[in-house]
């Protein structure tokens, strides 16, 4: 079935429910596979005179969690207002993708300003996290696509 042709284009709580099970299960992925293989070198080096920068405790863990899932929900969301605004194709998609990665792009500038973060690591995390949101956003729209 066609999703913009639904009679009142809300989506049932089981296709959310999966959606925002297969895009968490990308961005918990990516996140962690970027922080453990490039973020995480990176800060250490940069403070190598503070001991136990970057280090990861449960507590840690546990906001990195409920990041992670904020992060999904508000993508899952977003993704689903520009399908529903500008329709299932490439400009609701970037548009969604883009408008998620400014997150990222505002906490990477503030990160640097404050010199916690090297800025020759921005444009690396700053071009993955987009890529991303773009790769989440395509697989919440193929998640529409098969459950709606």
């Amino acid at each position: 079935m066609n999703p913009m042709a639904r009679a009142d284009r809300t989506m049932p709580w089981k296709a959310l429910a999966l959606t925002v099970l297969v895009v968490s299960l990308w961005i918990n992925l990516s996140e962690v596979l970027r922080y453990f293989v490039i973020v995480l070198p990176a800060i250490r080096d940069h403070l190598a005179e503070l001991p136990g920068a970057a280090a990861m405790s449960v507590p840690i863990f546990l906001v990195w969690a409920l990041w992670d899932t904020l992060l999904v929900i508000f993508v899952v969301l977003l993704d689903w207002l520009t399908w529903e605004r500008f329709g299932p194709g490439l400009t609701g998609l970037l548009s969604a993708a883009t408008l998620a990665w400014m997150l990222f792009l505002l906490f990477w500038i503030a990160m640097v300003n404050m010199g916690l973060a090297p800025a020759a690591l921005l444009p690396v995390v700053l071009s993955l996290a987009w890529l991303e949101m773009v790769v989440a956003c395509w697989l919440a729209r193929r998640c529409y696509r098969r459950w709606l």
